[in-house]
């Protein structure tokens, strides 16, 4: 499985802040992907890739050094341009500029859907950063995601957004002394992940499926269990919740009647064990969805 770094550059001129996660701080650097890379790309390897897409005046104004003028003389501002900036970090995934259209209509906005999903390759892991994406493109990237999880079974790692505006327009942020321009890089990947739970959902109360919620909870809760060594009763409740689902499922798919009510009496149990855990958040309102599902079951059979 390789990584992959995403992001749309635009053609602003950037300000520099310190750009902080967590307890981790970046500090002056203009654009936030140089950010987002030290942070989460540091440590991949040769195999991996950042890909930097770009249209013509991207391309000119922020990939390429000295792109943007003083308004007031029209004489070129001396800068590095964001592709000497990621290059000078040394790091071993290979670097690309991509070129897209501006995005202007229909026609240019599929041909981005196109390029960037050729981009993509079976097992992906991705980290994208959304701050300077323009239009139409953060909705746009966003589909191209849950098309390529299906497609080309790739995996979400993080969506990153830099929330400038908190420090004003372009202007008041430059007034502001470095030490002071503090911005926090958000972690938007829940909503995502909201996106996968809506349809492991849908695909339950249709079909009673229930095999993608197991995964979506093992998913979530597997790191924590690492972690603990088991040993998180919370997480230990939703993997037997989604064990339960599982089996459940597993009983439906096959009509085996006497075990279908046996597990859905188990699976009601579960849930009722589940509905104030808060490592989830999303699976509070599949909580009472799965109970609606369920609460015909008492444990008897023909």
């Amino acid at each position: 499985m390789a990584h992959v770094f995403l992001s749309f550059l635009g053609t602003n001129d950037y300000v520099s802040c310190i750009y902080h996660k967590d307890d981790v701080e970046i500090r002056d650097v203009r654009f936030v992907q140089e950010a987002t890379i030290r942070m989460y790309c540091k440590d991949w390897g040769p195999e991996d890739r950042i890909l930097i897409f770009t249209t013509k005046e991207a391309k000119k104004k922020n990939w390429l050094d000295d792109g943007h003028v003083d308004y007031k003389t029209n004489l070129k501002l001396e800068r590095q341009g964001l592709e000497r900036r990621i290059r000078n970090l040394n790091l071993s995934p290979d670097l690309e500029c991509v070129p897209i259209p501006d995005g202007q209509n229909e026609e240019e906005i599929w041909e981005i859907f196109g390029i960037v999903f050729d981009q993509l390759k079976n097992g992906d892991e991705i980290i994208f950063d959304v701050t300077h994406a323009f239009r139409s493109i953060p909705l746009l990237a966003m589909v191209i995601l849950n098309y390529a999880k299906v497609m080309k079974d790739v995996n979400l790692g993080g969506i990153y957004y830099g929330a400038f505006e908190v420090l004003g327009t372009k202007r008041e942020a430059e007034k502001l002394p470095l030490e002071k321009r503090f911005v926090q890089l958000l972690d938007l990947t829940a909503f995502d992940q909201l996106l996968d739970w809506a349809f492991a959902v849908d695909r339950f109360t249709g079909a009673g499926d229930g095999l993608l919620i197991s995964k979506l909870a093992m998913r979530n809760i597997g790191p924590i269990l690492e972690k603990t060594k088991g040993q998180d009763a919370s997480a230990s409740r939703l993997k037997k919740m989604a064990n339960t689902l599982s089996a459940f499922t597993s009983a439906l798919t096959t009509c085996r009647g006497p075990e279908i009510s046996e597990i859905g009496v188990r699976l009601k149990d579960s849930i009722a064990e589940c509905r104030e855990i808060n490592l989830i958040r999303p699976l509070q309102p599949l909580f009472s969805r799965i109970g609606e599902q369920t609460a015909s079951f008492q444990g008897e059979y023909d």
